[in-house]
C-alpha cells in the first residue's frame, strides 16, 4: 500500500473513533483474516420471533451463524412491544454474491458511462461486497441487513435511506414525528 494509501486509510479510522465516521472503511474490514469457526449455521426461516422481506420470504431456509442468530434474539427480546425485526438479507452462497455484484455492476455502468473499469469496482464496492477480493460478511453466514417492522410485520418508517428493493433499487427517504421516533429505537440497537 503506497504512503498515500495508508495515509487515507489511517485518517478514516481517526474519523472513525473519534465518531465522525460511522462504519469502518472496506479495506480495513476486508484485511481481517476469515477462518473457518466451526460455528454451526441455524436456519432462522423456522423461527417465529422474525419477519422477512426482499425475497427471504419465500426461501425454504435462511441461514445465519448460531452467535448471529443469538444476538438477533437478544435485540428482539429488547424491542418495545410494537416492533419486530425484518430480516432483509441473510447467507449468501457465492453465487448468489456475484449474481448480486454483476446485477449492481449493470446499474452503476449505466449510472456512470464515462468511469474507467476501475472506477467501476470502485462505486460498485460501495454498495455490494466484491465476491472474490474481501469476503463480506453475507457469505460466511456472519452478516444481516435488518430493519424494524410492526407486529404485523409491515415496514415502519425510520426517516433514512433504506433499500426496498432486492436489486439494491427503489429507495425510501422520509422524515417525520414516527421516523424519529423509531430512528431512537433502532439507534439504541446500532
Amino acid at each position: 500500500m503506497s504512503f498515500l494509501s495508508e495515509l487515507s486509510l489511517r485518517i478514516h479510522i481517526l474519523r472513525y473513533r473519534v465518531g465522525l465516521r460511522k462504519t469502518l472503511p472496506a479495506a480495513i474490514i476486508n484485511r481481517v483474516k476469515i477462518s473457518e469457526s466451526n460455528e454451526p449455521m441455524i436456519d432462522i426461516r423456522k423461527c417465529h420471533d422474525f419477519f422477512f422481506g426482499n425475497g427471504l420470504e419465500q426461501r425454504d431456509a435462511v441461514y445465519v451463524r448460531r452467535g448471529v442468530y443469538e444476538r438477533l434474539i437478544m435485540v428482539t427480546q429488547s424491542l418495545p412491544g410494537e416492533y419486530r425485526l425484518k430480516i432483509m438479507s441473510a447467507h449468501r452462497s457465492l453465487p448468489e454474491q456475484q449474481d448480486l455484484w454483476n446485477r449492481q455492476m449493470v446499474r452503476t455502468r449505466a449510472e456512470n458511462p464515462n468511469a474507467s473499469e476501475s472506477e467501476l469496482i470502485t462505486i460498485n464496492r460501495r454498495f455490494v461486497s466484491q465476491p472474490h477480493h474481501g469476503f463480506g460478511g453475507h457469505q460466511t453466514g456472519g452478516a444481516v441487513d435488518v430493519t424494524l417492522c410492526d407486529t404485523n410485520g409491515a415496514d415502519v418508517g425510520l426517516g433514512k435511506w433504506l433499500n426496498t428493493d432486492p436489486i439494491m433499487g427503489g429507495h425510501e427517504n422520509k422524515t417525520s414525528a414516527q421516523n424519529l421516533k423509531t430512528r431512537n429505537v433502532r439507534g439504541r440497537f446500532c
